[in-house]
């Protein structure tokens, strides 16, 4: 995938243990939680016809050059393991092939999310998941993903001290090609909800 890139955004707690993780939900001043932007993205096609109906957004533990799914975003983890979704994780908005340079297949597809645009309008990753005693750790990895262009990540964690929302912005990225390496480990610092106003 000439020209994109790959990382590991990791959640950094300097208030306590995660407990919860929210990219599904919503804040105080209606912006939806999620992980947005143009993300590199494997799905299938359930007819084996090129029609790619069934996403994968995880959780999945795949990095890179194990699978196919190295070129595909997900969230990390394994289900009941180190992860209890009490929302499913879902992706969409996504187009086929766009700016992904992999060739389909009539069963497999590899897109990317639609970018630019706005939360709404956005290629998206969502889903919300509690941490289970042993997983409930100051750093916790989020997703694995590829991307060819800005990324934005906005959700809410709930800590042993707390809720507190996130955002943070990732550019296109510039590393040498080809790339298949964790590039980037990102730190997402905490920032204390307040309702009352909305904003983070």
């Amino acid at each position: 995938m000439p020209g994109w890139g790959a990382g590991v955004p990791v959640l950094n707690s300097t208030s306590g243990p995660i407990l919860s993780v929210d990219f599904a939900g919503t804040a105080a001043g209606g912006e939806p939680y999620g992980i947005y932007g143009a993300l590199g993205q494997r799905w299938t096609s359930s007819q084996s016809n090129g029609f790619y109906d069934t996403p994968s957004p995880g959780p999945l533990n795949v990095f890179n050059t194990e699978s196919s799914l190295s070129f595909d975003s997900h969230f990390v983890g394994a289900e009941g393991v180190d992860r209890i979704f009490i929302i499913a994780p879902t992706e969409g908005l996504v187009t086929f092939p766009g700016l992904n340079p992999i060739a389909g297949t009539p069963e497999v597809g590899y897109g990317h999310g639609q970018f630019p645009g706005t939360l709404t309008t956005t290629g998206f990753l969502r889903g919300r998941f509690d941490l289970p005693p042993s997983a409930q750790l100051t750093q916790v990895p989020l997703a694995y993903f590829t991307q060819a262009g800005g990324i934005t990540l906005f959700g809410k964690a709930i800590t042993t001290q707390g809720e507190f929302e996130f955002g943070y912005g990732i550019g296109w990225p510039s590393l040498p090609e080809p790339s298949f390496s964790i590039s980037f480990i990102i730190l997402l610092y905490f920032r204390r909800s307040r309702p009352d106003h909305g904003h983070w």
